[in-house]
Parts: structure tokens; sequence; C-alpha cells
């Protein structure tokens, strides 16, 4: 019985991971709109080559690469034969969002000023808004938990038909 949940969440994972959905690129590119970033994104090409990739930008006819070396790749749609996109590391960005929108707005407020008293207008104007931080702070565990769970998830993949 002790065996049982390990068992049923190893044929889960294992099923899941091998499921491709099959679909054109137009498909997926309607499905993801333009780009995606924040996430883990693997692209596959006829040839057999793995491209490992931070932000994928979709566009028609062509697939752009952001590498995780810094490296740019134009793929042409005809010669992708699969894309895996992971569901992990995308809910930090909220934490990372939510803990530099006050400083954001100070700076928008004191764009204007651009003498010394600058410095001085974005402090005030940051704490202001400081009570975004206090839902970051509170919010934080929760978006770390769930990208703790997305490490354990399968990557959606998609089987490029031609």
């Amino acid at each position: 019985m002790k065996l049982l949940f390990p068992v049923i969440l190893a044929a889960v994972l294992a099923s899941s991971t091998l499921a491709a959905e099959r679909a054109s690129y137009e498909t997926v590119r309607a499905h993801w709109a333009s780009s995606v970033e924040h996430r883990r994104v693997w692209v596959t090409t006829l040839d057999g080559s793995k491209h490992d990739a931070k932000r994928v930008e979709l566009w028609g006819g062509h697939i752009t690469i952001h590498g995780r070396d810094d490296r740019t790749e134009d793929i042409p749609e005809d010669e992708i034969a699969r894309i895996e996109i992971s569901k992990s590391k995308h809910h930090w960005i909220q934490i990372v969002y939510g803990a530099v929108i006050p400083v954001v707005i100070g700076y928008g407020i004191c764009d204007g000023d651009k003498s010394v008293l600058r410095e001085i207008c974005i402090v005030p104007c940051s704490l202001l808004f400081s009570p975004v931080w206090a839902y970051v702070a509170a919010s934080a565990p929760v978006w770390l938990g769930w990208d703790a769970i997305d490490v354990f998830l399968p990557a959606k993949a998609y089987d490029i038909i031609h």
C-alpha cells in the first residue's frame, strides 16, 4: 500500500511526458501568441539538433531562439520538428515585478525633475506605493511553492506537423 502512490505518480508523469500534441506551427503560434518568456524552451529541428532557449519568439515563417548562452538564431518553420515548453520557473517573475513596481512608479513620478532633488523625490514616492511590497512578501511563498511543484511537471510538447 505504501508504494501505491509513488507508482501511480510515476505512471502519470511518464505517460504525460511521452504524449506530445500534434499541431501545426501556426496552431502553436496562435496558442502562445508571439513569444514565450520566463520558461525553459527546447526546439528540436528535423535533423535532430536540440536548441535550448530562455526566450522564443514565434514569427510567421520562422522562430527566433534566444539561447541560454545569449546567442540568437532563426530557424525556418519548415525545419522545426518539436517544441517543448517547460512549466517551471515562470512564477518567480511575479515576485520580481512586484518588488520593482514601487521603484518604477517613483521614477515615473519624479522623472520631470532633473536636479539633485530627483533622488529625494524618488524615495517618498516609492514609499507611497510600498504596500505592494507587503503583497509580494506575503505571496512569495505561494509563487515559489508553485514553482517547486512545476519542476516535477512535464513540459508541454508539440510535434509539429508540416
